[in-house]
């Protein structure tokens, strides 16, 4: 059987990429990393010469939620930082852009500030969760005061809270989130299949298997009874419910289901150009059906495939941070992130950008559509994906687990008691 496998994946990708030129994908929006962007830019608001007695405030943004009209909900983010200006006399906004990620990127811009020009530092950021989480535990941001954190009780949804703590305290109000779903070309139900069922597909599934960080089979391992550890010093793998997970997916390649440039699709958006191209359905992420959606109809969603009636998906995101500690521009710095953090405001904003809002208020003002309703299960169902750590340790032993069982004939009890005998030998 992998021998088979292995001779149909260069004939798949041979397919997919004469398929690309015929059928572009969707363009990454928001969690994708941004290539050649600039590390800077002018001011985006510009209301005239600041008076002595202002006070600038600067706002770091990735390029993918620049506020204009080069990113979808740009004139949203636009409108109401002028409306904050208006808001409150004295206060400018001067906003810088910078990559999602890697060289030149927030992360690392805001480390080089620190260290050689504190005076530039931005009073407000927006960071991923990885970049949140390596900014708090460096300094590099401050912990929210405890009035602006957010609540359930306020109807922050229950995955906001852990994706912005870090060692029990709260550095960030995350703003817009994303998370794993299941695509389909044709309608269907909201609730997500059973692993059983898709066995039985007429028609191929796309899983991301080369995603260096193996988010879907962690996923698919929790599902089947695994823990998510909770951080790097906590590395375990339960070789039983592993090799559930890798069982199922040699169950989907014996029966003809699982495509075989499965092991070469790495990101979600790849997912779904290959289900554009073919296939019934494709693991991939909300945003990135979200932004299907707009130009290709028939496409529909749900929660990931699961073993058993428990429904869950990873969700990681984007939140406000502060560097600045005290005095009158920590206040304006703190007020700004609760003006950026209303419901109203977000709910128009996650939607014009195709990603998960972060409390009932957003989602509320969202259209009613199939869209508005996954969204409502991604948010009671979602986990928070595990720390940077954690994946860049498990990830190659779980996508290593895989391969082992797809193309070199390992049984999925061999693959599961290797990858858990990796972690403590």
């Amino acid at each position: 059987m992998a021998t088979r496998l292995r001779a149909t994946v260069a004939l798949w990708l041979a397919l997919l990429l004469t398929a690309c030129s015929l059928f572009p994908g969707p363009e990454p929006v928001g969690l994708p990393t941004a290539e050649a962007t600039p590390t800077t830019s002018p001011a985006l608001l510009n209301l005239g010469t600041p008076a002595a007695s202002e006070i600038t405030l600067r706002l770091w943004l990735p390029v993918s939620f620049r506020a204009d009209e080069g990113s979808p909900g740009g004139a949203v983010l636009r409108d109401r930082l002028h409306a904050f200006e208006l808001a409150n006399p004295g206060v400018r906004i001067d906003v810088r852009l910078r990559a999602d990620s890697g060289p030149g990127g927030l992360r690392d811009m805001l480390g080089l500030a620190a260290g050689a020009a504190p005076e530039a530092l931005p009073d407000v950021v927006a960071l991923d969760q990885p970049s949140l989480h390596a900014a708090a535990l460096k300094g590099l941001i401050q912990p929210l005061p405890a009035d602006v954190q957010p609540e359930e009780s306020a109807g922050w949804f229950a995955f906001v809270a852990p994706l912005a703590t870090v060692d029990g305290r709260m550095y960030g109000i995350p703003f817009v989130a994303d998370c794993l779903v299941l695509a389909q070309r044709e309608p269907a139900s909201l609730d997500p299949p059973q692993w059983k069922s898709l066995t039985t597909w007429d028609d191929q599934l796309h899983l991301p298997l080369a995603d260096p960080s193996a988010r879907m089979l962690l996923l698919a391992y929790h599902m089947a009874g695994g823990e998510l550890p909770a951080s790097a010093s906590s590395l375990a793998l339960d070789a039983d419910e592993l090799e559930r997970s890798l069982a199922w997916l040699r169950e989907l390649e014996e029966r003809g289901v699982l495509s075989p440039g499965s092991l070469q699709l790495a990101t979600p958006e790849l997912t779904l150009l290959a289900l554009q191209t073919r296939g019934r359905g494709a693991v991939t992420s909300f945003s990135a059906l979200a932004t299907a959606t707009r130009s290709r109809s028939g496409l529909s969603g749900s929660l990931p495939p699961t073993p058993s009636t428990q429904a869950s998906t990873l969700v990681t995101g984007w939140a406000w941070a502060t560097t600045a500690v005290h005095g009158d521009r920590a206040q304006r710095a703190t007020r700004l992130l609760a003006w950026l953090s209303d419901a109203e405001f977000l709910g128009e904003w996650t939607h014009a950008q195709g990603m998960l809002p972060t409390r009932q208020g957003a989602l509320a003002a969202w259209p009613a559509d199939f869209l508005s309703a996954l969204a409502g299960e991604c948010a009671k169902a979602g986990e928070v994906q595990p720390s940077e750590e954690v994946l860049v340790s498990l990830g190659p032993l779980l996508n290593r687990a895989a391969r082992q069982v797809l193309l070199e004939g390992a049984s999925p009890h061999e693959a599961a008691q290797a990858a858990a005998a990796a972690i403590h030998p």
